[in-house]
């Protein structure tokens, strides 16, 4: 039979293990938000349910440290509802997947060590073990009597995150304002002095009207920013795919701005399909080469 001094160790280590996993998820939310506002102009914009995620994981976290210090309170209740809440009910699962590029990632290994404590906790309800694995009369009622309030506080948990997700309201994504500090102004450059036409737009799919193309050099430059991707493809007058003319693609799924552009040798009557994310803004402007006989027209 185990002696007193390993289910005591257990117990320590189980204390640590909690500790460890609130620090660590308390770290990565102040890791993450330090982040946020120093990296983003406005670091509320386009954030969802993250500012409910980082509330509930703190409580959970200042719930587990303060039943550490309070040594009555510490128990497997505490830690059953500290990683049911934070893990399964708060996204820890999710935010563990985030652990290559985010600091978000150390709130999920956090979460899974109050998981690691549940179980170290566990072993010292055995230490009134008998001989050949016999629990006393006494032990088995105390399990049955605080069986069903564990269960019941961790299914409770459960039913109200998710009825808080689904009846939480969803706030509209704020689009950041075109053309920020870092994204130069769009001019045409010298071997393709005459403008055409502009085009800005966000978070739409369209074609823009057709324009004419007189000589054999033009093109647009391009300016995004925000979420999401932006993709332009070339059509010809009967709105067809023009052959040879890339598809000119600004990749997503990272804030910030890019700068773009693409040139054709070839003239005719042409359009642009724009293909935009919702949450990306972009402005185009169409040039070509000088042309004595006058300036290309939109149709």
């Amino acid at each position: 039979m185990p002696s007193e001094a390993i289910f005591r160790l257990l117990s320590i280590t189980a204390r640590l293990a909690g500790f460890a996993g609130a620090t660590l998820t308390t770290a990565g939310l102040a890791a993450w938000a330090a982040w946020m506002f120093s990296y983003f102009e406005n670091p509320t914009a386009n954030v969802g349910l993250l500012p409910v995620i980082f509330v509930v994981q703190n409580l959970i976290a200042l719930l587990v440290l303060l039943s550490i210090f309070l040594r009555p309170l510490f128990s497997s209740l505490v830690l059953a509802i500290a990683f049911v809440g934070s893990f399964l009910g708060s996204f820890g699962w999710y935010l563990l997947l985030l652990l290559d590029n985010t600091p978000l990632g150390l709130v999920g290994v956090g979460n899974l060590l109050y998981l690691v404590a549940l179980v170290l906790m566990a072993a010292p309800a055995f230490r009134d073990s008998q001989r050949f694995g016999g629990i006393p009369t006494e032990a088995i009622v105390r399990e049955v009597r605080s069986g069903p309030k564990t269960l019941g506080a961790i299914l409770l948990l459960v039913v109200a995150a998710i009825m808080g997700y689904v009846t939480l309201p969803t706030t509209p994504p704020e689009v950041p304002a075109l053309g920020p500090p870092n994204t130069p102004p769009l001019s045409c450059p010298d071997y393709l002095e005459e403008e055409i036409a502009a085009f800005d737009g966000t978070g739409n799919h369209w074609v823009t009207p057709s324009f004419e193309i007189t000589g054999d050099q033009w093109g647009y430059q391009v300016n995004s920013v925000g979420f999401g991707s932006l993709n332009i493809t070339v059509l010809d007058e009967d709105g067809n795919a023009v052959a040879g003319a890339d598809e000119l693609g600004v990749p997503g799924g990272s804030p910030g701005s890019s700068t773009g552009m693409a040139e054709f040798a070839f003239g005719g009557t042409f359009a642009l399909e724009i293909d935009a994310d919702e949450d990306m803004s972009y402005e185009i402007l169409l040039c070509e080469e000088a042309n004595p006989s006058g300036r290309n027209k939109s149709g």
